[in-house]
């Protein structure tokens, strides 16, 4: 599952929890957040929520197209 994410921090706990509730097997998801290399905000905000280890973020270079 790939989750562009972009100044989230607001919201993205509660995605993380949503997300680690999805009925699937886990040993078969792997979840990519990807976040701007420059939005530390939201990178923070993901590693405070304690994703599980199937889901990691993924830091991508600034650019368009943006999430918001």
């Amino acid at each position: 599952v790939l989750v562009p994410a972009y100044r989230e921090e607001e919201v993205i706990g509660d995605l993380v929890r949503c997300l680690s509730a999805m009925d699937y097997p886990h040993d078969r998801l792997e979840v990519l957040f990807l976040v701007e290399r420059t939005d530390i905000e939201t990178q923070a905000a993901i590693a405070a929520a304690e994703p599980p280890p199937y889901m990691r973020i993924l830091p991508v270079p600034p650019g368009p197209p943006r999430t918001k």
